[in-house]
């Protein structure tokens, strides 16, 4: 009888949703269904699975709003559903569905009637091509850090393994006036072609370590660290020429380096966000931030290895969150437990050798995982990167409780599939342009 009544309960409590939601018109199924073909066959469709599943996996009912975004900023309960929070008291209060959306600036700007301002933005603004908030078409930096504090010692190590993608890293770096050191890992065959392309930029301040095994960007950067700690290093940028097939690939190489190297904007919110938080150990983009536990794909032995190098306790089974991609901010000090780890370097040493290109079960693998675990390892905090504009040359760092981590389980190839078509609908809409100007 008991569960007769509890099926009951929730039957109700998702027709409840269901109508509150409906009502609101702020669930788009057409953009879900589209955004999200797996869901296309989902009984009840996809509302219901947006619900019961998709809201939890940070999927999103609509343009611009975003369940984990929402729900970390304006600290919702992990059993409470960030859109119905937002419908019924959020909105009421001038909440941000999203780092892009600014509700009191827009229905100031637009609107004079009592509608409500994201409704209006998604029935009304975007084919009108209102912006959703005063920068979202600029690249104006607004320079309201000033100098960055003289005590951060700042390194940025950049992997370099694909020639190709080179100027695109190099021509961040000398258009960010960011006072730090540039260290270089690289395969000894192609280090002429390197001093060849810093000359062309004309950098002439760096080091290049040669790195004659393999081991991706991971391993050169694993042992690069016990180097910067002997130089005293604050904090550090870890970059590298990723490259993937077509324009997927180029699109996750972009959404990976804009989050953390985008802009001067971009990076002074984030060196700001260390220096107000002594805390904070790692930032990473939102986009990219995912699940270990959904995205293993056979790295636990691996995983279980590295731990055990270490003299740190730790329930694998808790899933944590990694940034895919393996480019990032963070706190040398957060790597104490891989810093002149003999055990660990061992590892490496042996699985360089039997580097297999396409694997996806590696301790390489297991590490770019491993890394998203080491807040919790060493008491750190993490804050993530959110895009506010267009071209994502503009962001916030917002910081998350240990509890309530924005961890994605959506796979990375839905993701990127996802983020691109939303980037080309936004396009669409706005036909953004280079050098388009501030409204």
């Amino acid at each position: 009888m008991s569960n007769f009544i509890e099926n009951l309960y929730k039957k109700f409590n998702l027709r409840r949703k269901i109508q509150v939601i409906n009502r609101s018109g702020l669930f788009d199924n057409n953009f879900y269904l589209r955004l999200y073909p797996d869901t296309k066959e989902f009984t009840g469709g996809g509302i219901t699975h947006y619900i019961t599943h998709g809201e939890k996996e940070g999927r999103q009912p609509n343009l611009f709003f975003s369940p984990h975004w929402y729900a970390s900023v304006h600290t919702i309960s992990s059993d409470e559903s960030p859109l119905l929070h937002y419908i019924e008291r959020g909105e009421s209060k001038g909440f941000q569905p999203c780092p892009c959306f600014d509700p009191i600036w827009y229905h100031k700007n637009y609107m004079t009637d009592g509608c409500k301002p994201l409704k209006h933005f998604l029935d009304i603004g975007l084919p009108k091509k209102l912006l959703p908030n005063k920068n979202y078409i600029s690249d104006t930096d607004d320079n309201r850090h000033g100098n960055i504090a003289a005590t951060t010692k700042i390194a940025v190590v950049i992997h370099v393994y694909y020639l190709e993608m080179l100027p695109s890293i190099l021509s961040r770096i000398t258009t960010v006036p960011l006072k730090s050191d540039l260290f270089f890992t690289v395969p000894p065959t192609i280090e002429g072609s390197l001093v060849k392309s810093l000359n062309s930029f004309g950098i002439k301040n760096y080091e290049i370590i040669t790195y004659t095994s393999g081991g991706y960007d991971i391993a050169p950067f694993i042992l690069l660290l016990s180097h910067l700690q002997d130089k005293n290093y604050d904090l550090l940028c870890k970059i590298h020429t990723k490259k993937g097939d077509g324009e997927l690939g180029e699109f996750w190489f972009q959404l990976l380096i804009d989050s953390i190297f985008g802009s001067e904007h971009t990076v002074k919110e984030i060196i700001s966000k260390f220096e107000s938080d002594k805390d904070l150990g790692l930032v990473g983009g939102i986009e990219v931030y995912k699940s270990a536990q959904k995205l293993m794909y056979g790295n636990t032995p691996f995983i279980e290895n590295i731990l055990s190098t270490t003299s740190i306790n730790h329930d694998l089974n808790k899933d944590w969150g990694f940034f895919a991609g393996t480019m990032f901010w963070a706190k040398l000090d957060m790597f104490k437990p891989l810093i002149d780890n003999k055990r660990l370097h061992y590892l490496i040493h042996l699985e360089s050798h039997n580097e297999k290109t396409g694997a996806s079960a590696s301790i390489f693998h297991a590490i770019e995982r491993f890394f998203g675990l080491l807040p919790q390892l060493t008491n750190m905090k993490i804050a993530f990167s959110h895009p506010t504009n267009l071209k994502k040359s503009r962001h916030i760092i917002k910081t998350h409780s240990r509890d309530n981590l924005p961890i994605s389980s959506v796979a990375i190839s839905m993701t990127l599939q996802s983020e691109l078509k939303m980037l080309n609908t936004l396009k669409c809409y706005y036909k953004a342009e280079n050098n388009k100007e501030d409204r």
